[in-house]
């Protein structure tokens, strides 16, 4: 802004016009973008508040900074009318308290341009890859009939209860159903019927109402296997809650529903279910399912089936890579520590779009480590365990597990600007011979605002009759929020994209995930009803291979995989994803519990 004298009236007329400074940013720039300093002239004019929290910057490089999640304080920057030539930079910061007013500071208001929500394009985010390391404009929220007493069964709640429909979920707003889980059991053939029955509203119009396997299984394009499917499972015993024994059975669908302005999903009866909404921000055009041209998407569904159905995510652009090969020979370790050996090194731009492992001692799994440094950052950003961080031993999914020619694969990209290293580390007594292939993407074009993928191994145990929840004292509102297994505690801005597990207790465990500024329960946006449940399973685990899901094991024997793929978790600042360490709010578990869990996430 051009420095001119001006009198006191003046300015003060000038603060009045200028106490909202807003600057409209075109289509093609993002949220990041707009703090970048693309309106030079706006400097000066009046500071802009902005909605990060205001902290001191870490002693690492950081993009985009959101500090902390926590304190009254929110940072402004810029300067003002008010100020001196110096401070009217973006550099210029400081904070000012949300209750407060000031005649020299305003905000900006974004408006952002949505690209179009399709049935087509969703249909594409299932079979391809680049939507993973690009950022996420919705919000994941999954509605279920969890226990708001912090109790179990996690069934018999609802929303409300509406001409004998029980109401589990009701979204306002656009956005796109992604999943539907729901189990029934064989006591409702004592009421005459085989399956419960649902009801279903998008844009309050019925899209389906009546037995739950006739919108599942309907036989036609696009819910057909793989999409929806059922599954049956006689466990030959009953559940730690004592439910009815026999034929279970459990419906899951991921046909992607998009909705412009209400999605509504209601049984009958008392069942569990989970659905999950992708919740777009107001103001994106979303193509309704009733708008859907079906002769127009056909091949878009039949491409998708076709993916899920081999569950090979690369089969189409791996030709395109290139593959690199190598056996690592890890060295015996006769005093502890640990042995770190170079995989392989790369120079960017480029993406690495799958890293697998094979070996034919089984034990040398164990002990092993896959550490990813990027762009000369001091340390790792992802580190797998070989053992379960690459998913199920046996199973498989789109981007993780073990193929059936023995590789255990991952397929969630690796972008990276300058360079790249990938290493195995040992902490194994025995010496082992691993084959290693990587497919790399030379020379890719990365937008600027590209995400790194990420990864955290966790461990946790808690001994029934011996340990002791880390906060009894807390009321139920606070109480998940403190106590429980912690797979991932983490600040920043990014997306979840798989969870991993072994797990040895009572399937009944629920996870309570709190995003950004959530702490209280029940008012988080994702509660889950059942360890099995968020796998795609019911009644405990079994064996399974599923493009979204794969696993089978509540013993500690075998890997547990969940994609969140079409619908990433999102988060803002900060992100917690607890497991329970007992099904009933403030009892000690019946049974031991133990948790090996591996996150991996985009920021």
């Amino acid at each position: 802004m051009k420095k001119t004298t001006l009198s006191h009236n003046v300015k003060k007329s000038m603060v009045i016009s200028l106490l909202l400074s807003v600057a409209l940013i075109g289509a093609e720039e993002t949220m990041a973008s707009a703090s970048t300093a693309i309106f030079p002239d706006a400097k000066g004019n009046v500071w802009e508040w902005c909605s990060d929290g205001y902290g001191r910057y870490g002693s690492a490089a950081e993009t985009d900074p959101v500090g902390p999640s926590a304190g009254a304080g929110h940072a402004r920057r810029g300067g003002s009318w008010l100020d001196a030539a110096g401070s009217c930079r973006s550099a210029c910061r400081d904070s000012y308290v949300l209750d407060d007013r000031y005649s020299n500071c305003g905000l900006r208001v974004v408006s952002m341009n949505y690209e179009r929500v399709t049935f087509a394009g969703e249909l594409k985010l299932m079979r391809s890859t680049a939507h993973l390391y690009q950022p996420q404009g919705h919000k994941t929220y999954q509605y279920s009939g969890f226990s708001r007493k912090g109790g179990n069964p996690d069934r018999f709640d609802c929303l409300y209860v509406e001409d004998g429909w029980r109401v589990v979920a009701d979204h306002k707003g656009p956005g796109v159903t992604t999943r539907i889980w729901t189990p029934h059991p064989r006591e409702l053939v004592s009421k005459g019927r085989s399956w419960g029955d649902i009801r279903i509203e998008v844009d309050d119009k019925i899209l389906f109402s009546g037995p739950a396997n006739e919108f599942f299984v309907r036989g036609l394009l696009p819910f057909t296997d793989p999409l929806t499917t059922v599954r049956f499972l006689d466990p030959g015993h009953a559940t730690a809650e004592r439910e009815q024994q026999g034929e279970k059975k459990w419906l899951t669908s991921y046909v992607p529903i998009p909705f412009k302005k209400r999605f509504r999903y209601m049984q009958r009866d008392v069942l569990y279910c989970n659905i999950n909404i992708k919740a777009l921000p107001q103001g994106t055009e979303v193509e309704s399912y009733w708008d859907i041209q079906w002769n127009q998407v056909q091949k878009d569904i039949e491409k998708t089936a076709a993916v899920w159905t081999d569950m090979d995510v690369l089969a189409g652009s791996v030709a395109r890579y290139v593959r690199t090969a190598k056996t690592v020979v890890l060295p015996a370790l006769e005093t502890g520590g640990s042995r770190r050996v170079v995989v392989a090194e790369f120079k960017g731009p480029a993406i690495i779009h799958g890293v697998r492992f094979k070996t034919k001692e089984a034990a040398a799994w164990q002990g092993v480590t896959m550490e990813v440094t990027v762009d000369d950052q001091t340390g790792p950003i992802v580190q797998t365990p070989l053992d379960y961080g690459f998913g199920s031993r046996q199973q498989r999914t789109l981007a993780l597990g073990q193929s059936r020619d023995g590789w255990r694969y991952c397929y969630l990209p690796m972008p990276f600007r300058r360079n790249c290293r990938v290493e195995l580390v040992s902490r194994a007594a025995e010496s082992a011979a691993i084959d290693a292939e990587l497919f790399v993407e030379e020379e890719a074009t990365l937008r600027e605002d590209v995400l790194y993928l990420h990864s955290k191994a966790n461990e946790g145990t808690f001994r029934s009759k011996v340990d002791r929840f880390e906060r009894p004292d807390l009321p139920l509102s606070e109480f998940f929020y403190e106590n429980g297994y912690r797979a991932l505690d983490h600040q920043g801005r990014g997306h979840l994209v798989a969870y991993l597990d072994l797990f040895q207790c009572q399937p009944e465990l629920d996870e309570h995930v709190y995003i950004d500024d959530e702490r209280t329960f029940p008012e988080n946006i994702w509660n889950g009803t059942g360890h099995e449940d968020l796998f795609d399973q019911s009644w405990g685990h079994s064996p399974l291979s599923s493009p979204m899901a794969s696993g089978g094991s509540q013993d500690f024997k075998e890997v547990n995989v969940k994609l969140f793929w079409n619908s990433p978790m999102t988060f803002r600042t900060a992100i917690r994803f607890n497991w329970e360490w007992a099904y009933k709010f403030g009892v000690p578990p019946p049974l031991d519990a133990h948790f090996a869990s591996v996150v991996y996430w985009y920021e």
